[in-house]
């Protein structure tokens, strides 16, 4: 490496530092944004059944999202209160084709390919599930969504499992006792 005395090689290694920290600056202007999403749901068919809902609707999103690389975002609920629909999330696209995670009240992983979106989640009320959504504009697409319904389920195995010790022996007397 060679030295001078005027400081030449300084000079050029902080000229060239700065060039490398403008392109990485504009590439993530480029690239990266944050937002705010916000998306309001309009059920048209739901349906509970002991361990397991479906739904299908609309969905109308409302988002300050450009269309960048990588959105970081916050996702809000339609009603404040459902805080099970919170969440910060990343997207990764690229030409309409990546990926997503959301982190929250409802945690999700996401696939987008082109105008439609997979995604599988688990939220704080103890569901899992599914749910497809193809995009209708840039605003609003439609959603199908099933989801399983943990509490319900282990509410019924609890309820099962304390209860087949009184209810078998009585079932089985009460037969005894009918066919006599």
């Amino acid at each position: 490496m060679y030295f001078d005395g005027n400081g030449t090689f300084g000079k050029k290694i902080i000229s060239k530092s700065i060039k490398l920290f403008k392109k990485i600056g504009k590439f993530i202007g480029e690239t990266v944004e944050s937002s705010v999403q916000y998306t309001k749901t309009v059920i048209k068919d739901f349906k509970y059944y002991i361990f397991a809902t479906t739904e299908t609707g609309v969905q109308i999103d409302l988002d300050t999202s450009t269309g960048k690389v990588f959105n970081f975002s916050i996702n809000t609920p339609s009603n404040p209160w459902n805080f099970w629909e919170y969440s910060f999330g990343l997207d990764v696209k690229v030409k309409g084709v990546g990926f997503g995670v959301g982190i929250g009240g409802e945690n999700s992983l996401s696939l987008h390919w082109k105008k439609s979106t997979f995604s599988v989640f688990g939220n704080a009320l103890g569901r899992i599930g599914f749910e497809t959504k193809t995009d209708i504009n840039d605003y609003s697409s439609n959603y199908s969504r099933l989801s399983f319904n943990a509490p319900e389920i282990l509410a019924i195995g609890a309820l099962m499992y304390f209860a087949a010790p009184v209810l078998i022996p009585l079932s089985f007397a009460a037969f005894i006792i009918t066919t006599n």
